[in-house]
């Protein structure tokens, strides 16, 4: 029995990683950039009508304004964020690993205008 695989592909409204990994700010402000990712991700998984699946995979894609340098894994906080809030509306019922595969987000080259989205890889039995 094979599985049909769907990518669903989620924009995001921030053009700049809201949670780096070298973001050295105070808890309290951090907490609330972090509530407001979950919020996003939430909203949009449930206009997108997504789940409830047993399995995803998920990766942050991110594409710059400028062409400095950037670490991929300095942006993971932020994948982490969107995932609690996958979780939090029910696209899976925990983000542990039984439930979620993360892949190592992507940095694109400088084409076009700076953007963030999340993709979301599904399987369902045929």
């Amino acid at each position: 029995m094979g599985h049909t695989v769907t990518t669903h592909t989620m924009p995001l409204s921030f053009t700049r990683p809201p949670l780096s990994a070298n973001d050295r700010s105070h808890w309290r402000p951090r907490a609330r950039i972090t509530r407001a990712v979950r919020h996003e991700a939430a909203t949009r998984a449930r206009a997108m009508r997504l789940g409830p699946y047993r399995h995803i995979t998920v990766q942050l894609h991110y594409r710059p304004r400028d062409r400095r340098v950037r670490d991929a894994s300095n942006i993971m906080p932020t994948q982490k964020a969107l995932v609690d809030g996958l979780r939090d509306a029910r696209v899976v019922p925990d983000d542990d690993g039984r439930y979620v595969t993360e892949q190592m987000p992507t940095i694109y080259p400088v084409d076009g205008p700076a953007a963030m989205w999340l993709t979301i890889e599904t399987q369902e039995p045929r």
